[in-house]
């Protein structure tokens, strides 16, 4: 079976510091891959990454820089703990549309509907996410960045790979 990947954007700027230590404290993930946005959730296909590049590309064709800002907790599913994108969202969610499109189509979630975000946790129990909750608001993290590209991200047996920002054009 291949590995899975995902298409996501990684902000970069300022605000990430206290994004990082609240995902260490509440992410299982966090170890495994820095803060982002997830674009496309993690796919297993035998598209290679030549074919994947050249999608992306194209679904990034004419797409320009924007500003997306995070801000906001909220909590999500009883599961998560979620940043919002309060400004940008809706670019973010016409990128995963285009990302969706094509050779990804069929791996695109029906049972979901996509919310711009950056995940802050995954805490199951009641309490516990109550309280997760109460001290990511406490800290009130923003993450205001410029998004200029898209990255893959390969989940493998040994941790993710991050491959290199395919840019959106300028």
């Amino acid at each position: 079976m291949p590995d899975q990947r995902a298409l996501v954007f990684f902000p970069q700027g300022s605000g990430l510091h206290v994004v990082e230590s609240l995902r260490r404290r509440f992410d299982p993930l966090a170890s495994e891959i820095a803060a982002h946005a997830t674009l496309v959730f993690p796919f297993a296909s035998e598209i290679s990454d030549v074919d994947l590049r050249a999608h992306i590309e194209q679904a990034l064709d004419g797409q320009t820089p924007f500003r997306v800002r995070f801000e906001g907790v909220s909590d999500v599913e009883e599961e998560y703990l979620f940043l919002d994108a309060v400004v940008g969202g809706e670019r973010l969610a016409d990128l995963n549309d285009r990302l969706y499109a094509g050779p990804l189509a069929e791996y695109r979630s029906t049972a979901h509907v996509y919310r711009p975000h950056i995940t802050l946790g995954r805490v199951r129990d009641h309490e516990g996410r109550r309280q997760a909750l109460n001290a990511a608001r406490a800290l009130t993290p923003v993450v205001d960045e410029i998004v200029r590209g898209v990255s893959v991200f390969r989940l493998g047996e040994n941790g993710g790979t991050e491959g290199p920002i395919i840019p959106l054009c300028v």
